[in-house]
């Protein structure tokens, strides 16, 4: 597991306790992450560990461990690494300003 992957569950959580049931602006999260890392922070990537979104040079199934559910531009939601979701997943395709459907999961898994 990467240092960056492996501190999502060790800073994120406490993050989210402070935003309550508010999304986590990601500066915030790669601040963090960079911090107990000891990464850059360009080197976070939250939307790769997105049950709900994901960049879309990277396939939809890729195995990133998955942590957090994309709320709007700029916003998420730690959810944990276990999370069930049910939902759409969307990407944003390079140079477009629109997300677009790229599947969706049910009950965590992709379908």
């Amino acid at each position: 597991m990467s240092k960056i992957m492996a501190s999502f569950p060790r800073v994120c959580p406490a993050l989210q306790a402070e935003y309550g049931d508010e999304p986590i602006p990601v500066r915030r999260i790669n601040e963090a992450v960079a911090a107990d890392s000891g990464c850059d922070e360009a080197s976070v990537c939250v939307a790769d560990h997105c049950y709900n979104r994901h960049n879309k040079g990277n396939s939809v199934k890729l195995n990133n461990r998955k942590f957090f559910r994309f709320v709007t531009p700029g916003f998420y939601m730690y959810v944990g690494p276990d999370f069930n979701y049910t939902g759409e997943i969307y990407q944003k395709p390079q140079g477009s300003k629109e997300l677009q459907l790229a599947g969706s999961r049910v009950n965590g898994q992709l379908v």
